[in-house]
């Protein structure tokens, strides 16, 4: 393990082989308590449209920016940067899966009683290539690995991703519509169990909850929420 992470409040520090390498900012209130959206005021956002039904609800360590939009600004956004590179090469998540741990243990220790992580899949011509050693990867079976690592919750895959399917680009409603059917039940031990479902970034929150619902209605899932890197702003 090269990296180390430590959990100060409304950051986590980064350390790799010992030297800082500057930190992630956490989600700050205000923001939705179902999908985290920022908000203005309240508790839960009006876009009424973004929130799961099937997933009770949806934690994010920090918000997302797309690359351009952090590059533009010249912001040293070390949480967006890292997303971003954790689909070029494994061991770039492991800083982001360490840090989720830590958000769990400190900010959300209620989930360290969840029973299993499932990473979201992809389908096998979504994989990624490793810049380095060319081996295929799925950037979030490598955040829930160290996710696992920090936390002790065992990872399970009850779920296949049946096509391939880009959700950049399209709309809210688009992303929903595409959702539907896209992923299936892999028979595994959910039954009347709680599950934390991994993912790198949230816009719609589409995936997660078309994810929850196989899990509840196909596994017979008790409880089901989801956790990612970070929150894009649908608006």
């Amino acid at each position: 393990m090269n990296w180390s992470v430590l959990y100060r409040g409304d950051r986590i520090e980064l350390y790799y082989k010992e030297k800082s390498r500057g930190s992630y900012k956490l989600l700050k209130k205000p923001y939705c308590d179902i999908c985290s959206s920022p908000l203005a005021n309240g508790s839960t956002c009006s876009w009424t449209h973004t929130h799961p039904t099937f997933a009770k609800r949806i934690y994010a360590m920090g918000y997302y920016k797309p690359t351009n939009s952090y590059r533009r600004s010249g912001e040293a956004d070390v949480l967006s940067q890292h997303i971003y590179y954790a689909k070029r090469n494994i061991w770039k998540g492991e800083p982001l899966g360490l840090a989720i741990a830590e958000c769990i243990k400190n900010r959300y220790p209620e989930l360290l009683k969840f029973d299993f992580l499932v990473a979201i899949p992809r389908y096998k011509t979504e994989y990624h290539e490793d810049e380095d050693s060319g081996e295929p990867f799925n950037p979030t079976d490598i955040l829930a690995k160290w996710i696992n690592h920090g936390t002790g919750i065992p990872i399970i895959t009850p779920l296949e991703k049946t096509r391939e399917q880009k959700m950049k680009e399209l709309s809210l409603l688009e992303r929903k519509q595409k959702a539907r059917g896209l992923y299936q039940y892999v028979p595994s031990p959910v039954k009347d169990k709680s599950i934390l479902l991994i993912d790198d970034v949230s816009t719609s929150s589409s995936t997660i909850d078309e994810c929850a619902k196989i899990l509840v209605r196909n596994g017979g899932a008790r409880k089901v929420c989801g956790f990612v890197c970070g929150k894009n702003d649908p608006d």
